[in-house]
């Protein structure tokens, strides 16, 4: 696929946290996992499409 860019970076490290947090830290603090994980999982379809959308030859 090629080089990250910086903002594929930042929302891979956006959605990493997002996932530790729901796994981690919500079940302990208040049993609210799903919305992080859903932020997680919404950041991580849009870091795909914008690496298949980079991907793509442009004609």
């Amino acid at each position: 696929m090629g080089k990250w860019t910086l903002s594929e970076i930042v929302i891979a490290a956006c959605a990493g946290i997002c996932v530790v947090l729901g796994l981690v830290v919500a079940p302990i603090a208040s049993g609210s996992v799903w919305i992080p994980l859903l932020i997680g999982a919404a950041l991580i379809a849009m870091l795909v499409r914008m690496r298949r959308q980079r991907a793509r030859p442009t004609r």
